[in-house]
């Protein structure tokens, strides 16, 4: 069992909110609209020129066995034939047991395998195995959408623009998203990033004070392990915080399960891509809150209320459900010019979101959500083990 890949980068994203499978989902479209990339892939797997004539066939989530589910099938066909490419993806998620060497008994000789992970996880691969990075791929996607533009700085500004043939278009939806959730950068400085960096350790601490300040009056309390939330390096982090209220319908609220506030300088967590947003919610491990993306459940009563009040409940990874609500800091700071002001309208928020969550806990059997806890070690919000 496999589903073929979609020829809409769109409808591509839009097959599953888990942030791994959505980059598996648009690679495949990729491979299959564009040759050039295909041919890219073919020559990192094979180490060998790829045939003049060249076609790419995808298919995601292929069910091999018992055993062995593979994230990305390729099948390139040539005049010569086909060959056959497993391709396990990975970005956060860690490999299972044994979990190459069982796709590589599964695929016997006639299939290739091969494994796509962030760079600085290589050494996680068994020896022998093809191996290739995200930041690869960003850049066969770069080489790719450069011989179309081959003047522009950058040639996503005007991938969309009439006559651009639509190939151009998936290329550099793609490429965005592997920047967004991999953190691998292709872009370059432009004159204004330029002069903008020179403020920059301005602002981070002025945000820092902000977000500091919102937590306080909120009569939050911090995590002393956490880390600062306003930083250079990364366009997102997480403040553990604690609150007083009463959280006893909620069974899950316990060390494994905190509110959290979000500051993502990029809309990460939104889905307000470009947006700096501030976020506050709770991360429900994946085996307690799998019941809240269940679209015939009861408890989906429980997810229109907090819907209503600017919640959503998504899954970005394969280890967490996270129950959100979001503000574009954009629209904080526009009509609250002193920062007293932004720290009292920003901790007066914080505490009503959290209210809302704690006066509107799921009714489903004796402890609300919480159906059970994950056997195994759960891992943290980078994807590492306890």
């Amino acid at each position: 069992m496999s589903r073929r890949a979609e020829r809409s980068i769109l409808r591509a994203a839009e097959r599953t909110v888990i942030s791994e499978d959505r980059l598996t989902e648009m690679m495949a479209t990729a491979l299959v609209v564009h040759r050039g990339l295909a041919a890219k892939l073919y020559e990192h797997a094979y180490q060998a020129t790829a045939p003049d004539k060249l076609a790419a066939e995808a298919s995601t989530q292929h069910q091999a066995g018992r055993d062995a589910r593979v994230d990305l099938v390729v099948d390139f066909v040539t005049d010569a034939g086909q060959r056959t490419l497993w391709l396990e993806n990975k970005i956060w998620a860690e490999f299972q047991h044994q979990q190459l060497e069982r796709y590589a008994d599964a695929a016997g000789d006639r299939i290739d395998v091969a494994c796509l992970l962030p760079s600085g996880r290589e050494q996680e691969v068994p020896a022998g195995t093809r191996t290739m990075t995200w930041h690869d791929v960003a850049e066969w996607v770069d080489t790719c959408g450069r011989e179309h533009a081959p003047d522009a700085t950058d040639w996503r500004v005007n991938a969309f623009t009439p006559g651009t043939p639509v190939e151009v278009a998936v290329l550099a939806d793609f490429l965005d998203e592997i920047e967004r959730r991999t953190g691998v950068i292709m872009q370059g400085l432009s004159s204004d990033d330029a002069r903008a960096l020179g403020g920059v350790n301005d602002l981070l601490t002025r945000g820092q004070a902000l977000m500091d300040g919102a937590i306080d009056a909120a009569g939050l309390e911090r995590d002393p392990q956490g880390e600062s939330l306003i930083k250079l390096k990364g366009s997102h982090a997480w403040q553990h915080v604690a609150w007083s209220g009463d959280s006893s319908g909620w069974g899950c609220l316990d060390a494994a399960c905190q509110p959290e506030v979000y500051w993502a300088g990029d809309g990460f967590y939104s889905g307000q891509t470009g947006q700096a947003t501030i976020s506050v919610g709770i991360t429900i491990p994946i085996a307690t809150g799998l019941v809240l993306l269940d679209p015939d459940h009861e408890i989906q009563t429980w997810r229109a209320k907090i819907s209503q009040h600017g919640f959503d409940v998504v899954s970005l990874d394969k280890h967490w459900v996270r129950v959100f609500a979001h503000w574009p800091l954009e629209d904080l700071v526009a009509e609250r010019a002193t920062l007293s002001e932004q720290i009292n309208a920003l901790g007066a928020w914080f505490r009503e979101r959290l209210e809302m969550i704690e006066a509107t806990p799921p009714t489903v059997g004796d402890d609300g959500p919480n159906l059970g806890r994950p056997e195994t070690h759960t891992p943290d919000r980078a994807g590492h083990a306890d």
